[in-house]
């Protein structure tokens, strides 16, 4: 595993963060389609930073609050934003989004958050706080995405295809509706396994999409249209 992934703009350490840059996180972080009108965006487990910093390379007008509990990993979230040409538009806080409050609501939130609840875990105490959400479960993280979110404000979040069922549960007693669902394939012969999903607060219909990641083991053009700005090879 690299202790560092360069991209066209900033660089990313992650020897010391369990949850290492992958490419989902990137197609996740490359699609996020943030509205005009947002200008505070908080994210939700930064851990290496990647999310943040995709986003800030990506967005000018924005500013960034992003929340990390990992000790190790806040530390090195914190030395990849110092780093890059972002740092004076990320504010890195060391917290609980259980607990988390600001005197502002935030205009999007975005969380690539602990994966799976009761499945098999590992050995490696970060690695289960970082892919199983023990500390921070999803009813958790929809709670403090309402209590956060401003009015007019919008959420994306990805997960595992087999958690969408609960999501919809917990959405509608906190004021937040699904907007679009975006399905994520290897390739065509591959079936979804993670989900991109966004929240607002307006019962609108809602939208279904997919992203098809590769064909003939090479980036698609859809693909490749949203990493291009970031990977070096593209």
């Amino acid at each position: 595993m690299n202790t560092y992934f360069s991209f066209k703009q900033f660089t990313i350490h992650q020897a010391h963060c369990a949850q290492k840059v992958s490419e989902m996180a990137c197609l996740f972080g490359a699609w996020i389609p943030l509205s005009a009108f947002s200008s505070k965006i908080l994210d939700v487990g930064s851990g290496t930073g990647l999310l943040s910093l995709m986003l800030a390379q990506k967005f000018s007008h924005i500013h960034i609050d992003a929340l990390e509990i990992e000790q190790d990993a806040f530390l090195q979230g914190k030395e990849n934003i110092e780093n890059s040409p972002f740092r004076t538009r990320i504010s890195l806080f060391k917290g609980d989004f259980i607990n988390y409050k600001q005197n502002y609501l935030y205009d999007a939130i975005i969380a690539n958050p602990p994966f799976h609840e009761k499945q098999l875990v590992s050995d490696n105490l970060l690695k289960n706080k970082a892919w199983h959400s023990s500390t921070l479960t999803l009813r958790h993280l929809i709670n403090g995405i309402n209590s956060n979110l401003s009015k007019s404000g919008e959420a994306f979040i990805l997960l595992p295809k087999y958690r969408i069922e609960e999501l919809y549960e917990l959405l509608t007693s906190n004021n937040l509706y699904i907007a679009e669902l975006l399905s994520i394939r290897h390739s065509i012969l591959h079936e979804t396994k993670l989900v991109v999903v966004h929240l607002t607060r307006n019962n609108i219909s809602k939208k279904n999409s997919t992203l098809i990641v590769k064909e003939n083991n090479l980036y698609t053009h859809e693909a490749k249209s949203l990493l291009k700005d970031f990977y070096l090879h593209l």
